[in-house]
């Protein structure tokens, strides 16, 4: 073949790379030429993102470079201050850009607010005196290690634990509850009560009066010279009733020389629980009121409960002569 047709011929061919290449090349385009928007948008903000990180680690470089002055730490602060507003306004011309593609908006400052704490640890890791570099993963550890649920933590309380990070309370907040008793029993509402609730007492004349009355008028009498039962009565102990305070009878005599006294006794168990001195005060029919004292050794479970009255002298000793009929009216223990 002469020469100049050869050489014509290897241009043609050389010609023809060529155009295959650059098609070649148009058929096959970069690997982020198909990305969508959402994950242009996102590249846009991790690229903000470094660059403000990368930012103020140098505005620190350059401040720990320095004398320290009040001078150079103003000029690391403007510095802070340009990183700030280059990433504010990369992250809003992204999501400009972007629309409403972007995975996340309106986040700036929360990332902001994270690289900002970030970046403050490596210069206190890597500053005067070489402060450890927090562990952020052993630390969400920790405040996920508790145990409180939602219904244990008062309502709209936040907390945090293995329910979740900054989960919100449901239990309720009842305040101070009053309940009155009755006969039906009551549910104690659950939730949250403030201790300043309170049980409605049981009125004194609630628990126990008796009223002791012959067919003439007179009350229960006797001249016995031992003590002799007016009355009893099924106690049910201070575990289910709680302990009376305080014991009265309504007495009199009917011969001044012939005393009374009263008495509170627990046949069950053997005890006097409370007990009068001796008066010749009161007639059938104007008896007195006599305080039986102090009371003691109330049985904790049921127990047959008299009321006992004694004719005797001013010894208030039993096995006395020459007496009289004494009586009770009534008598009443709260």
């Amino acid at each position: 073949m002469p020469s100049r047709t050869r050489n014509k011929t290897m241009a043609m061919t050389r010609t023809l790379l060529v155009v295959a290449a650059a098609w070649q090349l148009r058929a096959t385009p970069l690997a982020f030429a198909g990305a969508s928007p959402a994950q242009l948008c996102e590249a846009a903000k991790l690229k903000a993102a470094s660059t403000f990180a990368q930012c103020r680690i140098k505005a620190d470089s350059v401040y720990a470079k320095s004398a320290q002055t009040a001078t150079d730490t103003a000029k690391r602060d403007a510095a802070y201050v340009k990183c700030d507003a280059a990433l504010v306004k990369a992250y809003a011309t992204a999501e400009a850009k972007y629309v409403m593609s972007c995975p996340s908006v309106g986040d700036v400052d929360a990332v902001k607010g994270y690289l900002t704490q970030c970046s403050a640890d490596v210069g206190d890791a890597t500053g005067t005196g070489g402060a450890p570099v927090p562990d952020y993963v052993a630390d969400l550890t920790i405040c996920t290690s508790g145990t409180a649920t939602a219904g244990e933590v008062l309502s709209g309380k936040t907390f945090s634990s293995a329910a979740g990070l900054g989960a919100t309370g449901t239990m309720p907040n009842n305040g101070a509850v009053t309940i009155t008793p009755g006969t039906a029993s009551q549910a104690i509402p659950a939730g949250y009560h403030n201790g300043s609730g309170t049980v409605a007492g049981i009125p004194a004349s609630d628990r126990l009066d008796f009223r002791f009355t012959q067919p003439n008028g007179s009350g229960s009498e006797t001249s016995a010279n031992s003590w002799f039962r007016g009355g009893s009565f099924v106690f049910r102990g201070t575990a289910a009733g709680g302990i009376p305070t305080a014991a009265y009878a309504v007495i009199y005599t009917t011969n001044l020389n012939t005393y009374h006294r009263v008495r509170l006794y627990d046949r069950t168990n053997s005890q006097v629980l409370g007990v009068s001195t001796a008066s010749n005060e009161g007639t059938d029919v104007t008896p007195v009121i006599i305080d039986l004292g102090t009371l003691s050794n109330w049985p904790p479970g049921q127990a047959l409960l008299e009321i006992q009255i004694l004719a005797t002298d001013l010894t208030g000793n039993t096995g006395v002569s020459g007496r009289q009929n004494v009586g009770i009216h009534s008598f009443q223990i709260f």
